[in-house]
């Protein structure tokens, strides 16, 4: 139920929104039963809306409880190094020519 995370809330000052299973939900709001859904939950002190529950089932590759937008930074945790990509270029593609801002 509910969204994915949109564009302005994956940048850096958007919007604090995560999603989650309900069972996780639940356990953060002292068991209480979401009827809609929609509430907030504290992650380092910090309120988060919830946008999403996660359907019953889903596993991610790692162990999961909660997801928030990655907003990737220079700036704030780990400085912009705790990020790992892959990628495959087109044939004649110069990394010198990438833009890395």
């Amino acid at each position: 139920m509910g969204r994915e995370f949109d564009r302005a809330e994956d940048t850096a000052g958007g919007p604090a929104v995560a999603g989650s299973e309900l069972r996780v939900l639940a356990a953060a709001l002292g068991g209480e039963y979401l009827g809609a859904w929609a509430g907030a939950i504290a992650l380092r002190g910090e309120p988060y809306t919830v946008i999403g529950i996660i359907p019953r089932g889903f596993r991610a590759s790692l162990p999961v409880d909660v997801w928030t937008p990655l907003r990737p930074s220079r700036t704030g945790e780990g400085s912009g190094q705790n990020y790992e990509v892959i990628a495959r270029v087109k044939p004649g593609f110069s990394w010198a020519a990438a833009p890395m801002s």
